[in-house]
């Protein structure tokens, strides 16, 4: 059977093999009850014979007690002879109807069982085929609405909207009302942040990178199968961000530059007033520290992050091995002593001119800054979305669909594995048997052996 390309197929497959292995085991274990019936009475059949012929025997010992001459007990001696090697052939047939019967009863008992754990296991895939069917129909409705109306458009679409009145007024505005040096902190702050998010994506993908890499590394096929789950969970997710979420963003970019559009403006007139009076070199220049302390923070944050995923790293090769001790942490940690020099540096830098950055952001209230950041929000979403192109959009898709290909392998490989092991542990059973059985009859099988019996 070819290896399935899908989680459905192999869901498929696999009840439909259940489905055939059940039916098939009915019937095995009908003729090992048959054969098993038939076993019995062979070896009743013997056990009459053998009582008979010994009943024989006794009677003609019998007679040749009383034998009235020389002449006729040699007779009967010679009758007698010939009783016992019929005695003793049925005694040997006798031991291979006991083989027989216990060969049945051993095949008809792991029929039994087999036909019970396959039962059980055809319950198991029709449910699980129930659940691929619906997981498979989300999967492949995430995949059509990647590509098609509105996703289709929206690059385009979020290329249009920065040419259009609502986005250029809103831009105006915000630019009208704060000085560059302003606008570029707001700008630093929202990017720093978003900057983060994506350091803590990235470093939450590596610790899941090192638990793939074990589960396949050791894990087995089972291992394997785990790792395949979550390489697809990933590509989901990150297709889901745009099925789900792109139209969402886009929607809520216009909104958002509709809130910085109303009112007469952004500042009263007394509030531009204070902001243009502190619109000199103190407050500019406090302005860059500000934005090199930012800079500096984030750089300290991916460090520590670096410090962190080398030691994990070190630890998924050798649990117990001492990370200090490790030339890739301790690398990373000297880095990040000279980050966190560098940050205190930038901090005591910024320290010293605060007062009068914080009096110049203080001469705008809350709302105004609202406006700023709603602005900066939507502006960084639309030139993201227009960025965004269409080959970008057919890479996401096609890692859904090779990382499901990939799992729909390993699962079909788990099955293979987890039955060939069923298979095998029968078979062990048989055997096992087999050694017990023949070891209980040995003395009696030695006694034959030694006579030659037939």
């Amino acid at each position: 059977m070819a290896i399935p390309t899908t989680v459905l197929q192999f869901a498929q497959n696999t009840r439909n093999a259940d489905s055939t292995d059940r039916a098939n085991m009915q019937a095995a274990l009908q003729a090992a009850q048959t054969a098993l019936a038939a076993a019995r009475a062979a070896h009743t059949g013997t056990t009459a014979s053998l009582a008979a012929k010994q009943k024989e025997i006794a009677a003609k010992r019998a007679e040749i007690s009383t034998a009235d001459t020389p002449a006729e007990g040699a007779t009967l001696l010679g009758e007698l002879t010939a009783l016992l090697r019929e005695e003793r052939a049925l005694q040997a047939e006798l031991i291979g109807k006991g083989d027989a019967v216990a060969e049945a009863e051993g095949t008809a008992a792991i029929s039994a069982a087999a036909l019970a754990r396959i039962s059980a296991k055809l319950a198991l895939s029709e449910a699980a085929l129930v659940e691929a069917t619906v997981e498979n129909g989300q999967r492949n409705t995430w995949k059509t609405a990647a590509t098609a109306a509105p996703l289709d458009t929206l690059s385009a679409d979020a290329d249009t909207a920065l040419t259009e009145e609502l986005y250029t007024d809103a831009r105006a505005r915000v630019n009208d009302a704060f000085p560059a040096k302003l606008r570029d902190t707001a700008r630093k702050g929202v990017e720093t942040e978003a900057a983060r998010l994506e350091r803590l994506k990235a470093s939450r993908d590596a610790a899941e990178n090192l638990l793939m890499a074990e589960l396949q590394a050791n894990g087995g096929v089972m291992g394997m199968v785990a790792r395949r789950r979550m390489e697809l969970a990933r590509a989901e997710r990150e297709l889901r961000e745009w099925t789900e979420q792109a139209r969402t963003r886009f929607d809520r970019s216009l909104s958002l530059l509709a809130t910085v559009n109303e009112g007469d403006s952004i500042l009263t007139e007394t509030e531009e007033t204070g902001v243009e009076e502190l619109d000199e070199s103190a407050g500019q220049d406090a302005a860059d520290l500000r934005m090199a302390l930012a800079d500096a923070d984030v750089a300290a944050q991916d460090a520590r992050l670096d410090v962190e995923e080398a030691t994990y790293t070190a630890l998924a090769d050798d649990p117990r091995v001492d990370t200090s001790t490790v030339p890739a942490v301790v690398t990373a940690t000297e880095t990040l002593e000279d980050r966190n020099e560098e940050l205190g540096d930038a901090r005591t830098a910024y320290d010293a001119a605060a007062d009068d950055f914080t009096a110049w952001t203080a001469e705008v209230p809350d709302p105004a800054w609202r406006k700023v950041l709603a602005y900066l929000e939507a502006d960084i979403t639309l030139h993201d979305l227009g960025e965004t192109d269409a080959a970008a959009v057919t890479a996401l898709v096609s890692a859904v669909t090779t990382a499901e290909a990939n799992l729909a392998a390993a699962l079909d490989a788990a099955e293979t594995h987890a039955y060939t092991v069923a298979l095998l542990e029968d078979y062990v059973t048989l055997r096992e048997d087999r050694v017990t059985r023949f070891g209980a009859t040995y003395p009696a099988r030695l006694l034959s052996a030694v006579r030659g019996d037939a």
